[in-house]
């Protein structure tokens, strides 16, 4: 069994439409601190972006996923989910 602290999440998904540009410039660096990745499910473009790998407050990589395709979290590798369905709302 996995024991995650709250205090140091793996994984932060953000539901982004109308604060998108906070969640780049701020939320992400707050999540990259303390060493989360980030998924963006990004209701402006239509698209899924995952954030992985982060060093002093930055993100290293970005892969964004489109309709169609299937995200696979970083920490989570047994999980995959349709970018069709995150953006159903």
């Amino acid at each position: 069994m996995v024991r995650i602290h709250l205090a140091h999440p793996v994984l932060v998904i953000e539901v982004a439409h109308t604060l998108l540009a906070m969640d780049h410039r701020v939320k992400a660096k707050l999540y990259a601190e303390c060493g989360a990745g980030v998924l963006i499910v990004n209701l402006v473009d239509q698209v899924v972006e995952v954030h992985r790998d982060p060093v002093s407050g930055a993100y290293q990589s970005c892969r964004v996923f489109h309709p169609g395709e299937v995200v696979a979290p970083a920490g989570l590798s047994d999980i995959e989910v349709p970018v069709d369905l995150l953006m159903r709302g």
